[in-house]
């Protein structure tokens, strides 16, 4: 895909989804406060809010927090192997050989999960879900080999449906500095205007937005048991700059799509789902609202 495409389509869907971002913000404000302001960017580290004046009572803040913890603990616990493997081969699975041998492959992958970080990022995405019922997991491989998990928040991942409602193409719009393009791309990997402004004075505060996107190659590999180049991988992956269209780095290949986009429900007619925080925002509004009357109410009597 040309950069400039990656850039069109990425700021196409940013634009299409105003609408839903707009109840994500009351959200947002409301049931599960510091997971990104929609409608607000925070360029410097100082313009992150804080401090919440706007919330007089904090149960929906802290039911939401429980019935993440809930789902955490009761279906990806990180303290027992929470899947088995089987056959579907009625065949195999009567040999016990066969059987002895899917336990060990079984027993090594929950070993892999558990050097990995996937508790930490699967505890995000049940905040992400229960909140504003969407959220996406990356799975990736790190330098060494090991399971790398990367939990994506809301307001930066934007994505195209197939046929079949998963994600297509993913888009995901970074705010990074300077500082963090040459660290991820190396000196070699940027243009020499972003070196530049990396030696400035503003290189770790100044920021400009990054486009990194998967998409999905029409001619898919047959498979094979040999290695592919990624560039003959089914999925490519690249990063451009938004200001110029400059890519960073290298094109990349996945063999699979990593981007797992996941919906508590699906709202008809959208790509985007809808979760418990869609229902419960308007009682958490009129709470908030109640608690701020009754202390303008004591305010007055005391005066």
């Amino acid at each position: 895909m040309k950069p400039e495409d990656i850039k069109n389509r990425a700021l196409r869907l940013e634009g299409e989804r105003k609408v839903q971002e707009g109840l994500w913000q009351e959200i947002e404000r409301y049931i599960c406060p510091y997971r990104g302001e929609f409608m607000t960017q925070n360029p410097t580290e100082g313009s992150v809010q804080l401090i919440r004046p706007d919330i007089y009572d904090g149960t929906a803040l802290q039911a939401q927090q429980n019935l993440a913890a809930n789902l955490h603990g009761n279906l990806t616990s990180p303290f027992y192997r929470w899947f088995n493997l089987r056959f579907r081969s009625e065949e195999l699975t009567k040999s016990s050989d066969a059987r002895a041998w899917l336990e060990e492959v079984g027993e090594a992958m929950w070993q892999a999960m558990l050097e990995s970080d996937f508790s930490l990022e699967i505890s995000e995405i049940y905040m992400d879900l229960t909140g504003f019922g969407n959220a996406c997991l990356i799975t990736e491989m790190d330098n060494k080999g090991k399971l790398d998990f990367t939990t994506v928040p809301l307001k930066e991942f934007y994505f195209e449906e197939g046929y079949r409602g998963n994600a297509r193409n993913f888009y995901r719009i970074l705010n990074w500095t300077y500082v963090q393009i040459v660290d991820k791309f190396g000196e070699a990997g940027v243009p020499q205007w972003v070196l530049d402004k990396y030696n400035s004075n503003q290189g770790s505060s100044e920021r400009t937005r990054v486009i990194f996107c998967i998409w999905q190659r029409d001619a898919e590999p047959k498979a094979q048991f040999t290695p592919l180049p990624p560039k003959r991988r089914a999925f490519g992956y690249t990063y451009i700059l938004e200001q110029d269209c400059s890519i960073l780095g290298k094109e990349g290949g996945y063999y699979e799509m990593p981007a797992n986009v996941v919906r508590w429900s699906k709202t008809s007619e959208s790509r985007w789902g809808n979760g418990p925080s869609h229902i419960a925002v308007y009682d958490a509004k009129t709470l908030n609202r109640q608690e701020e009357l009754m202390l303008q109410a004591m305010a007055k009597l005391v005066d």
